[in-house]
């Protein structure tokens, strides 16, 4: 339903339909309401009236209700908005996104494998991989780049990911609102399928959070800080804020681009240097730092603090923060990330650390490795490695169905069978035979010949008792 309202343009009408929760939600509506006053030169004193009459009769009787004591025409354009978009666009309650957040699917392996049966266009591909034959045209000639693994299809280190659950890696990616270059890094470490960059830019595109926080092209090159030899041997440090009513403390490794964010209370020296020896108790001391000019880093107190641990200082030119442009980068990644996740789900510091991880497990564009593997010398296990099969599970779990078949072949008589039984025989026990004693005493000059038993011959073995400690012939006394 379109509605006309005369303006004060000469004798032109609006027309503009009433609002619908059906068709848009009501910040859509205002956005195209106030587009729609800007065109045809509605002034502010009009918009009350205007809004009254083209919002519909659903909408201003439940405007009414939330009005009460007040009459919708008393109230200004703010108010009415404000009302009308915390009645119609309520702020999620954290006990509802906390149950969305535990009861999200989080598929593995197996789920990929048996979807991989049933996808229109990898089923060829795992046909032929499994029978051996030539491959499909789409991937004719690739026959060594595509293997099967656990019923997956691997390229190369990669899951080919089936059509069904290529939105929901893409999401998984985009963790952290990473660009585009860090994404595709990301995905060509997991996963893989036709027209993964496509989809990975076409997803980037449509994230109205990252388009919001998209930054300017760097305006010139730099001359770039000479590389380490090895890790933790020059850190950069800065600090970011306030920034959503927090200062945070960031520490950034020159070698691994490994990064450290800690949300400070108190940004004075002698916090710096409390989280300092935190961080230096769990990685070592290193040999240089740099930093910027604040006051912080260049009090007495933390230069005398760097002067007993043996580090060189290094400050950025003053009024020129980019010297210290890595720390200046970290700060700007950090903030972009925070700034594009406030509409997920978690407070601060979970969306801090959702951040740290998928920034610590994506491949530089500088080293080209993650930095927790030059930083750590290991990967680090994330919710990305359930796509890939796991070798050890496969294995784990034929061992325990070979083990419980042997238990089920060797389950013990139960207590009914054992009754019927005759019980078994003792087994006779034969006393050993006693030693004769020799009538005959040897002489001095001789030596004691063997025992004889009773037979008379001599006993040329030594008996052995049921414990298999020998048992020595007792020694004879001459008298």
């Amino acid at each position: 339903m379109t509605k006309d309202l005369p303006t004060r343009m000469g004798s032109s009408n609006i027309s503009f339909e009433s609002y619908d929760a059906s068709v848009e939600d009501w910040s859509s509506y205002v956005e195209r309401l106030e587009s729609y006053f800007v065109v045809n030169g509605i002034e502010d004193k009009m918009k009350v009236p205007a809004i009254l009459s083209l919002m519909g009769a659903t909408t201003y009787k439940l405007l009414k209700n939330l009005a009460t004591p007040n009459i919708p025409s008393e109230l200004t354009y703010q108010d009415i908005v404000k009302l009308l978009s915390e009645h119609l666009n309520p702020k999620p309650l954290e006990m509802t996104e906390r149950f969305r957040f535990y009861k999200r699917k989080q598929f593995e392996a197996t789920d990929i494998a048996r979807a991989t049966k049933t996808d229109r266009k990898l089923f060829e591909l795992y046909e032929s991989l499994k029978s051996g034959t030539e491959l499909p045209v789409p991937w004719k000639g690739r026959e060594s780049e595509f293997s099967l693994q656990n019923g997956c299809i691997m390229y190369g280190h990669r899951v080919c990911i089936p059509e069904k659950y290529q939105n929901q890696v893409l999401e998984e990616l985009h963790v952290g609102h990473p660009g585009i270059v860090k994404m595709k890094a990301l995905a060509r470490s997991y996963c893989y399928w036709q027209g993964i960059d496509a989809s990975i830019a076409n997803f980037i595109q449509n994230c109205s959070a990252c388009i919001a926080t998209r930054n300017e092209p760097a305006r010139i090159n730099r001359h770039p800080w000479e590389w380490p030899n090895g890790p933790w041997q020059r850190i950069h440090v800065d600090y970011a804020g306030p920034f959503m009513g927090k200062m945070f403390f960031v520490v950034s490794d020159a070698y691994s681009k490994w990064i450290e964010v800690i949300p400070m209370k108190n940004i004075t020296a002698s916090f710096t240097i409390h989280h300092l020896r935190i961080l230096f108790a769990h990685y070592g001391i290193p040999l240089t730092l740099v930093s910027d000019n604040g006051a912080s880093f260049t009090s007495y107190e933390f230069r005398h603090f760097l002067k007993l641990n043996n580090i060189k200082h290094i400050t950025s030119a003053p009024y020129h923060p980019a010297t210290n442009g890595q720390a200046e980068r970290i700060v700007q990644l950090f903030k972009a990330s925070l700034k594009s996740s406030r509409g997920d789900s978690g407070d601060l510091n979970v969306k801090l650390q959702r951040f740290l991880l998928q920034y610590r497990i994506t491949p530089h564009s500088l080293t080209e490795e993650t930095p927790s593997a030059l930083f750590l010398k290991r990967c680090i296990r994330t919710r990305l490695d359930l796509f890939k099969p796991n070798l050890r599970d496969k294995v784990v779990q034929k061992q325990s169905s070979r083990l419980d078949t042997e238990s089920i072949l060797h389950e013990p008589v139960s207590d009914d069978v054992a009754e019927s039984e005759p019980p078994a025989p003792v087994p006779e026990v034969v006393p050993e035979p006693k030693d004769v004693p020799v009538s005959a005493t040897p002489s001095d000059d001789m030596p004691p010949g063997p025992v004889p038993d009773a037979s008379g011959k001599p006993k040329t073995d030594v008996p052995l008792r049921r414990s298999n400690r020998i048992r020595r012939p007792p020694e004879r006394l001459d008298l």
